[in-house]
Formats: structure tokens, sequence, C-alpha cells
């Protein structure tokens, strides 16, 4: 990470929970280079960082969800088959987070794709998971499987 700061999270208390959940703000670079690191099974620059065990355990589905999406160690979790519709997003995972912070890891393709969007206190949702996945069909819309390889051509 290299904006984060420790003073970026937060413990926040939820009637409905006796647990804490720990907030966070990240910037988008941030944000993607996490799901980089989940796309290059814990490795970085040499240097396995995450075991690829923990990478295994934490992105197979764990509990059926619907429409499509089943759900790991807090990511989602597309099936191993093609998924809706698009070859390419076989096996991929997102983590899904408030007002419609998205990031999505799509190994086929070695791609990630990160969303943020400027939610304040109080603000009403802007964006949510129907909206990324629909912009997550669009980009795979316009891409081209060339080979069973990690390369993929945008189609113009």
């Amino acid at each position: 990470m290299e904006d984060f700061s420790v003073s970026d999270g937060m413990p926040v208390l939820e009637p409905s929970s006796e647990y804490p959940a720990y907030t966070f703000r990240l910037t988008v670079r941030d944000l993607a280079r996490f799901g980089w690191l989940y796309l290059n099974r814990g490795g970085w620059s040499g240097a396995q960082i995450i075991p690829v065990d923990w990478i295994n355990e934490s992105t197979k589905p764990w509990s059926q969800g619907d429409r499509g999406l089943d759900y790991g160690y807090l990511w989602w979790v597309l099936p191993a088959a093609p998924a809706w519709g698009h070859p390419s997003l076989q096996g991929a995972y997102m983590a899904l987070g408030y007002g419609g912070q998205a990031l999505a890891v799509i190994p086929v393709l070695h791609l990630v794709v990160a969303q943020l969007i400027d939610v304040k206190e109080g603000q009403e949702r802007i964006a949510g998971p129907p909206e990324f996945v629909e912009l997550l069909r669009l980009i795979m819309g316009s891409c081209r499987l060339v080979t069973s390889s990690w390369q993929f051509r945008v189609q113009s």
C-alpha cells in the first residue's frame, strides 16, 4: 500500500451485530494493487506476500448465493464455468463494499477492475453491485479472448 495509513481505518459498531466492522478508506491505486496481489496468487516483486493456500481458500465458494454469485472469505465468487454468458468471467471474484466501492479480479484475462465512488456520510448509494456487474459485462463485451492464455484484444 502506498497511500494507506492507520488513520484511514476505524471500527464501527452496528446494533445488528455483536462484532464491530473495521471500515477503511483506500485510494483506487491501493485497491487495484490489492487486486493485483490476489491476481498474482499472493506474489509481489518476487516475494510471496500472501500464501497461495490462503488465496485459494479465501476465493473459493463457501456458501451459495443468488444471481450466479457464491461467497468466499469476503469475496463474491463467480462459478468455475462461464459466468453470465462470458467465458472470460469464469473463476473471477469480487469484493463489493459500501456505496459502490468494488474490486474485481478476472484471472482468465489477467485483469483487475477497481471502482471507487466518493460517498459521504448519510448519502444514498450512488452505485452498487448491479451497476458494477453491468460495468464488467460492458468490459467483457468489448473484449474478445484471443487464445486460452492471458491475452485479450479490445474490439473497436
